[in-house]
């Protein structure tokens, strides 16, 4: 095989994983255009640097990898100061995303965050909604919502907590057939 097929080869395996790699890049960003950027930038580097990827080895780990290294680019290029909360919530879901690789458990772990949102108070659902649907910046979700910055922070990151809590439960139990 030529270096041609073979970074072929390799980026469409990489391909394979966009929307995982996207999911993770927006987690860390919490927008999504800005993920959609860091991912196309992924898979430019995965292009160049195709030799350096060993076979055998996971190719949504090595991208995962690189799409952190990219986030962290894009957030110093940016001057994006992150809150401590979301650096830690940022290792916590690195270190989760790398213990739960696999893209099988996709569908049913979209399916128990449903159901864990589902189950929130309303005033949690309210601060996801504007967070990630809406994506307002904190400031707005505390106009909107009537309370404090730091208030924002601390209920968006305690709800955070819920939902990881309640994702991490559901995903220990068997989907039903």
């Amino acid at each position: 095989m030529n270096d041609h097929e073979s970074r072929d080869r390799i980026l469409k395996a990489a391909l394979a994983h966009q929307s995982a790699l996207t999911a993770y890049a927006y987690a860390m960003l919490s927008d999504y255009p800005a993920a959609q950027d860091v991912v196309q930038n992924t898979f430019v580097v995965v292009a160049r640097k195709y030799e350096d990827f060993e076979e055998g080895t996971s190719m949504l780990a090595w991208c995962r990898t690189i799409v952190r290294l990219q986030v962290l680019s894009y957030i110093r290029k940016n001057r994006r100061e992150l809150p401590v909360e979301d650096r830690v919530l940022q290792d916590a879901m690195d270190a989760a995303f790398a213990k739960h690789q696999s893209d099988e458990d996709t569908p049913y772990r979209v399916d128990c965050l449903r159901e864990c949102l589902s189950r929130l108070p309303q005033n949690g659902r309210e601060i996801i909604r504007l967070r990630y649907e809406e994506n307002a910046a904190y400031p707005e979700i505390g106009k909107a919502l009537s309370i404090t910055l730091e208030t924002v922070r601390k209920r968006l990151f305690r709800t955070k907590q819920q939902l990881g809590d309640c994702v991490r439960l559901r995903m220990t139990r068997e989907p039903s057939a």
